[in-house]
């Protein structure tokens, strides 16, 4: 408990960036292949290769945001803020397209790059987010402190999952 105490309003700020993050995912995993069939028309394969664009470039993502911040670490915070609202417009801008009854080769190119952009800021998130947690604990409390990101990720995957059953 002790341990729990020391930490500071970044290290909780984290914890709470973790939460949101995997609460703006999940939904997104759980329906985006039927969404893209349903509102876009899209067929089921072409929405699997689309969906799997998001993960795809999540991991290749990350390793170059790794790169960036191993070789530039005084613009962590810059990055931050450009991810998170390049993450946000990435997102919300999938859901703001009209339905279509026949896609079209414009809403396939602007669904995919939609889709790349959120790829691209989840692997930033993944790939910094929870190892900043490291430069702002204590070496000593460095086990407590990695397991409250897990927590929190599991707990947000729970509650979408309960919204979203709710919801439907």
């Amino acid at each position: 408990m002790q341990q729990i105490k020391s930490f500071d309003v970044s290290y909780w700020l984290i914890i709470t960036l973790c939460f949101l993050y995997q609460a703006a995912i999940s939904p997104f995993v759980s329906v985006g292949l039927d969404m893209l069939v349903k509102r876009f028309s899209f067929g089921y394969t072409a929405a699997g290769w689309i969906i799997m664009l998001v993960f795809m470039s999540s991991c290749l993502a990350a390793g170059i945001w790794i790169y960036l911040i191993g070789k530039y670490p005084q613009i962590r915070s810059r990055i931050f803020i450009v991810i998170g609202t390049v993450y946000i417009v990435g997102h919300t801008s999938i859901y703001l397209l009209p339905n279509a009854n026949e896609p079209s080769v414009v809403l396939y190119v602007i669904v995919i790059i939609c889709c790349i952009l959120f790829g691209c800021c989840d692997g930033a998130y993944t790939s910094l987010l929870v190892p900043s947690v490291s430069l702002i604990t204590d070496k000593n409390n460095s086990g407590v402190a990695y397991s409250f990101p897990g927590i929190a990720i599991n707990l947000a995957v729970v509650f979408t999952s309960l919204v979203g059953s709710a919801v439907i």
